[in-house]
């Protein structure tokens, strides 16, 4: 044996039309109609595994490795554009960009903050590894933590802005709303979080009495709902302003992947790969069956698909693309 085997759900994302898959020794590209445009590397190592899933954008596709490396490839062509070396420790969580700034959580305790050619520009160090996606907003690094907070950082020098105390640990990313300036976050203490971004002052909590379950994954705003799952598989409404329960759906199934939110209403999967649709009225809309599927990871929406990434080893099929009529267009 040569070592710990490392185990996760598959990395998913998607620009919009073009869908980005890190799963083992191997990241993918494929195209709205479910065929490879490439895939990295060439040949697989088992020294090196992918599971960050991976952020496209001006051109550049950016992930990290379990090889404790950061890779930035060509989105047309997959071809290698740099790597990034510094980190001491695994790259699990999605980086977060913008145009000149990438932000990578690593499990090496650290956030680090590399520009456009790879160049480190700054680095937090912390007290825990980082499993969640950093959100990137004008003036900030909003950053979900392991160590039972969230917290800001000056997105120019790295420097702590202001923290906030959460009742457990917090493994998804936040959800920013422009418009009120909130940042909604869950995690591990059974709860839902409200707070300022600007002062990562509390404006509520919801946890439904104590009744809510841990929470995986992150929450989307339709309109005045803040949708959110617990790993019990019950739908949680929360009104976003007052952190108020608008309603609730319960599907009774083990559920880690979140909600995704669709042309009019939302889906969310359970683990065992049942996707269920609904109307904003909570009226159920469709449910379909994967075989022989797991899923752990949040569907993405791509050219108006359903892409459902898959972890199951009893089935080739890495990703799903279902419509929103409930209909499996491809499988890949």
């Amino acid at each position: 044996a040569v070592g710990p085997r490392a185990e996760s759900a598959p990395g998913l994302s998607t620009d919009g039309e073009s869908i980005y898959l890190a799963n083992r020794t191997f990241v993918y590209k494929v195209n709205q109609t479910g065929s490879q445009v490439w895939r990295y590397p060439e040949k697989s190592s088992p020294s090196i595994v992918f599971y960050a899933a991976p952020v496209s954008k001006g051109g550049s596709v950016v992930f990290g490795d379990l090889a404790n490396k950061f890779h930035a490839l060509a989105s047309e062509n997959g071809v290698q554009k740099w790597d990034f070396t510094g980190a001491k420790g695994w790259f699990l969580a999605a980086a977060a960009t913008e145009t000149g700034l990438i932000i990578a959580p690593s499990l090496d305790r650290s956030i680090y903050a590399l520009d456009e050619t790879g160049q480190q520009l700054w680095k937090y160090d912390g007290n825990f590894g980082f499993l969640a996606q950093p959100i990137i907003t004008e003036e900030r690094v909003i950053i979900a933590s392991q160590d039972h907070q969230v917290f800001a950082l000056d997105k120019k020098s790295g420097e702590v802005v202001w923290t906030a105390k959460t009742s457990g640990s917090m493994n998804s990313s936040p959800l920013f709303d422009q418009s009120t300036r909130l940042v909604f976050a869950g995690g591990m203490g059974h709860e839902v979080v409200a707070f300022e971004e600007a002062t990562g002052a509390v404006k509520w909590i919801f946890n439904n009495s104590g009744q809510m379950s841990a929470i995986w994954s992150s929450p989307i705003l339709i309109n005045d709902n803040l949708i959110v799952t617990d790993d019990n598989g019950t739908i949680y409404s929360i009104n976003p302003k007052t952190g108020n329960l608008n309603w609730t759906i319960v599907t009774n199934e083990a559920m880690m992947a979140g909600p995704v939110a669709l042309d009019d209403g939302f889906a969310v999967v359970s683990i065992a790969g049942n996707i269920r649709a609904y109307g904003m009225n909570q009226a159920p809309r469709w449910t379909l069956s994967l075989a022989n599927a797991q899923v752990y990871t949040t569907p993405v929406l791509a050219s108006g698909n359903i892409i459902v990434a898959n972890k199951t080893t009893k089935n080739e099929d890495l990703i799903f693309a279902v419509d929103q009529n409930g209909v499996q267009k491809w499988a890949f």
